[in-house]
């Protein structure tokens, strides 16, 4: 019995190696072969995300980029396309279509996240809306509030693949776009862009994306990097942690790959492209997490996407055949925004030329006493040769309405020293005038300030850097003294004159006119009709009617203290 029961185990133990042995071998393998094949699969390719900012309608570089896409996911790349704003308007073919031409190529350039800028706003909130709808990229913007329903209008972050974005906008779009454009009739806001939170927004957006499993952060940003008043990108990335790269827009500047530390003390990359597709940017990030941006300029890249191309040409030959290649006037020399070596954009300091011409425009159109526009409405030259709508579209191109008002001279004198603050560093505030002259007085430090939204403030009994104003007398051709109690009407358009654009306030105004007209259509209306199509040789240089004083050396606290010589 006890031999039967022994040959009975060792049949069992022979049964169990030659069977389950095997199986738990074979099991063994498998899983070991499902890893590998689990890691090779699960391996980490780059990442490429290319980026742009305040392209403002640049619309033949959008083939660029595309191409530029396709041929580094043939090489097996992980890419992702985005904008850092400022793409719907800023040239004729955006403005005249409203932004819907732009939209069109955008999404056949097969953009993956935008945030939204200042200039997505101009053709107001519901047309906003209208194109986010139809763009098939994501839209991030963690600060854009229905102060109705306190509720964001767009989500904060997107995550894609183990990259978040987290897009911001900065909150004083409030006063560079149209500010009616974000309150009711009774001037109430309907929208804001939460200036006081702002960081505590997207660091709520950074857990947020981390807990959806993202292991690098990027900040599309449409803040700027030094002139903000409210919020820099720089003090972004200082005040918050777990951020890896901010792309940045809204000032142009031209940033490959600078470094700031964060609230943690570790180093967060800031790059911006510029403006107007100058540089494509590249975010890369290797398999082992490293990430580094460069810039690359549009002229090294010569690949091309002939889909875009042929939705631009045909854009180009609609808009063409509706209205650009109407030839208004000529000119013998340049109207010009810049200075005359090229190097800086005088306008935005300084009198121009075709500042001039268009302040004129507008004074002569509606007869009033002062015609003014801001700087920052002026976007291109007119070089030698015919004048074409297509042309003044390219200066004027933000469709803005001119009206009149009636208001004191201590309003304008406020206004003009509010447009002067920054003065001689360039500004988009910075008044181009008809019918007044003044100077500026450089060496006094602006007392100019800004109240919680943005809107400037000329504080009681302030030592004043506008001085000697004089006002153009219609009936005998004299500039004569502004009179502080006497009221004038002013010309030009809505953002500056009712709608608190770039912060200036006219100080109880009265309206006077209110108009349909656009800036285009009354520039061009003054060279057919009161230049007769030739543009006068008494623009071929500034008239004089801005004087800047300036001494490096001098100390404004000796300057002298001058209230603008008003009676």
């Amino acid at each position: 019995m006890r031999h039967a029961i022994r040959y009975i185990k060792q049949r069992i133990n022979i049964l169990l190696c030659s069977t389950i042995l095997p199986i738990v071998l074979l099991s063994i393998s498998m899983s070991i072969y499902s890893c590998v094949k689990e890691c090779v699969k699960t391996q980490k390719k780059e990442t490429i995300i290319l980026f742009d900012n305040d392209v403002h309608c640049a619309v033949d570089i959008y083939s660029h980029i595309s191409a530029l896409r396709d041929s580094l996911e043939k090489e097996g790349k992980n890419v992702y396309t985005v904008s850092s704003g400022d793409f719907l308007s800023g040239g004729n073919m955006g403005n005249y279509f409203h932004g819907k031409f732009i939209v069109d190529i955008m999404n056949c350039a097969r953009y993956d996240v935008i945030t939204i800028g200042n200039h997505e706003f101009d053709f107001g909130i519901e047309t906003l809306k209208n194109r986010m709808d139809s763009l098939h990229a994501k839209i991030v913007c963690c600060n854009f509030l229905d102060l109705r329903l306190d509720k964001q209008i767009f989500e904060g972050n997107t995550v894609l693949g183990d990259v978040a974005f987290i897009g911001v906008t900065t909150p004083t779009v409030l006063t560079s776009s149209s500010p009616k454009n974000f309150r009711d009739e009774n001037m109430n806001y309907l929208y804001g862009f939460c200036s006081d939170s702002i960081c505590k927004l997207v660091q709520r957006n950074v857990d947020e994306a981390k807990s959806k499993g993202a292991r690098h952060i990027i900040i599309l940003s449409h803040l700027g990097n030094s002139l903000n008043p409210i919020l820099t990108s720089t003090e972004l990335i200082r005040k918050t942690n777990g951020i890896d790269a901010v792309l940045d827009g809204h000032e142009h500047n031209v940033i490959e790959c600078d470094t700031i530390l964060n609230s943690d003390g570790k180093p967060v990359l800031l790059s911006s492209t510029g403006a107007y597709f100058k540089n494509i940017g590249i975010l890369s990030i290797d398999s082992k997490g490293n990430i580094k941006t460069r810039l690359r300029e549009k002229k090294t890249i010569y690949l091309k996407d002939y889909r875009i191309d042929s939705i631009v040409v045909k854009g180009i030959e609609n808009f063409n055949n509706m209205a650009a290649n109407q030839i208004i006037g000529s000119t013998s020399f340049d109207l010009s925004i810049m200075n005359y070596s090229g190097s800086r954009r005088a306008v935005r300091s300084s009198e121009t030329n075709l500042g001039d011409l268009i302040a004129d425009a507008f004074r002569e159109s509606t007869g009033a006493d002062i015609g003014i526009i801001n700087s920052g409405s002026i976007r291109n030259n007119i070089n030698r040769g015919e004048i074409t709508f297509n042309k003044i579209q390219a200066v004027c191109p933000f469709e803005n309405h001119v009206s009149v008002i009636k208001v004191s001279g201590q309003s304008i004198l406020d206004a003009i020293e509010m447009a002067t603050m920054k003065a001689p560093k360039e500004s988009g505030a910075f008044f181009q005038v008809a019918g007044i002259s003044y100077e500026i007085d450089t060496r006094i430090e602006t007392e100019v300030k800004r109240d919680s939204t943005g809107i400037l403030l000329v504080p009681e009994n302030c030592r004043r850097r506008v001085r000697n104003v004089r006002v153009l007398d219609r009936k005998d051709g004299i500039y004569k003294p502004l009179h502080s109690k006497k009221e004038y009407t002013v010309a030009g358009i809505e953002f500056i004159l009712t709608d608190k654009g770039d912060g200036i306030s006219f100080a109880g105004y009265k309206t006077v006119m209110t108009s349909a007209t656009t800036d285009v259509q009354i520039i061009a209306e003054y060279i057919r009709n009161d230049l007769h199509g030739i543009i006068d040789q008494k623009y071929a240089r500034p008239g004089n009617r801005i004087s800047i004083v300036e001494e490096k050396k001098a100390d404004s606290k000796k300057a002298p203290d001058i209230i603008g010589h008003i009676n």
